[in-house]
């Protein structure tokens, strides 16, 4: 299914999904699907076995079943577009202790050196309130990575207040 609403209207999943985790791919977002290369990542078919190169993948030795994330924001061909990743009957792998019960979204870029564009922050906001409407999940409980983890995802200049209030706000209705 090519539509990433009809994806969360339409699926059925045993798992009661509590909260939604932001989280930045900590890389340039290109103008390809970097998505893709992040499932590679995760399922250990690219990057180095040893420890010593600059592309030592950790997941090569041990690789993820499918990409960590539930779903993706991301420049492609100059569009900002949605991206389906790791289906809803499976249990997120992007947060320690919270991967059986939150939906992990992942804003491709590097928050640490730059602001998410207005659009971006936008386009969470629309994605965000989807998962919400279906899940029944408060906006409280759309929270950062940093919350669970001591870093800095999705990153020093992602303001996580903002995206609450737009998801409260005027921002754009669901398409």
């Amino acid at each position: 299914m090519s539509n990433i609403f009809e994806y969360i209207t339409n699926f059925r999943t045993p798992i009661i999904w509590k909260k939604i985790i932001i989280h930045h791919s900590l890389t340039k977002d290109g103008n390809a699907a970097d998505s893709d290369s992040i499932k590679l990542w995760h399922t250990g078919k690219i990057g180095s076995s040893d420890h010593l190169k600059p592309d030592y993948n950790p997941y090569i030795q041990n690789p993820m079943l499918d990409v960590g994330y539930h779903a993706f924001i991301e420049l492609v061909n100059g569009q900002l577009e949605y991206r389906i990743g790791r289906p809803l009957d499976m249990p997120g792998a992007h947060t320690k202790g919270q991967n059986d019960f939150s939906i992990g979204i992942c804003c491709v870029g590097n928050f640490d050196l730059a602001e998410p564009s207005a659009e971006l922050y936008d386009k969470t906001v629309i994605l965000c309130r989807a998962f919400m409407a279906r899940f029944g999940i408060a906006r409280h409980y759309v929270l950062p990575h940093w919350a669970f983890a001591d870093k800095s995802c999705p990153g020093y200049q992602f303001n996580i207040l903002k995206l609450r209030n737009l998801i409260s706000g005027n921002a754009p209705a669901l398409p």
